[in-house]
C-alpha cells in the first residue's frame, strides 16, 4: 500500500540537492493551495534552499462500481518551490531550473520504484503524472506543481449488520 507522506518523506532525506536536517528542513505537509501560500509567507522558512511540499490529502475516484473487482483511483500531488526574488531574471532562471532538474530526479525515482515494485508505487499510473508551474506563490516562490494517481484494489463489503434495517 502506498503512504504519500512518508515516500516524499525518504524522498527529501535521501535525495542530495535537498538539505533536511532538523535546522533546515525542507520537507514540508500542506492541506490546500491556500495553506500552502500562508506557509509560504511565513518568516521561518529557509529561503536559499529548495523545498519539497506534499499535499497531505487525497482525492479519489471510485472505478468499476458494479463488479466485484472494485478499485478506487487516488489523486496525489507534490509542489517543488524555490525562492526568487521577482525583479531579479537571473535568479528566477536559475531557480526555474533547479526544480525542473530535481522533479526530473523525483519522477525517475517513481518510474524506477514501480518498475521495481518498490514504496507501494507498482500501481502508479505513469500516464497520469502531469506537471507545470506554479508562481509566484507566498513570499516570492516559484516551481512545479506535480500529480499522479495510483489505482488500488478496494476493499467494499457490504455488511448488513453495520445497518439499522
Amino acid at each position: 500500500m502506498y503512504d504519500h507522506v512518508n515516500y516524499f518523506r525518504m524522498i527529501a532525506g535521501t535525495l542530495k540537492e535537498f538539505v533536511h536536517t532538523p535546522h533546515e528542513t525542507v520537507f514540508h505537509r500542506i492541506r490546500s493551495i491556500a495553506s500552502m501560500e500562508e506557509f509560504l509567507f511565513s518568516s521561518r522558512i529557509v529561503k536559499k534552499i529548495p523545498h519539497l511540499l506534499v499535499m497531505d490529502r487525497v482525492d479519489c475516484r471510485l472505478q468499476d462500481a458494479l463488479s466485484d473487482n472494485r478499485l478506487i483511483k487516488s489523486f496525489y500531488s507534490f509542489y517543488i518551490v524555490a525562492h526568487a526574488p521577482m525583479d531579479d531574471f537571473d535568479t528566477i532562471e536559475t531557480a526555474n531550473q533547479s526544480v525542473k532538474s530535481i522533479l526530473h530526479k523525483i519522477l525517475s525515482k517513481l518510474i524506477h520504484d514501480k518498475q521495481h515494485y518498490i514504496g507501494g508505487m507498482e500501481l502508479l499510473d505513469a500516464d497520469s503524472i502531469v506537471y507545470g508551474s506554479i508562481g509566484p506563490i507566498g513570499d516570492n516562490f516559484i516551481g512545479v506543481e506535480c500529480s499522479f494517481t495510483i489505482t488500488e484494489k478496494i476493499p467494499l463489503m457490504f455488511n448488513v449488520s453495520d445497518w439499522c434495517i
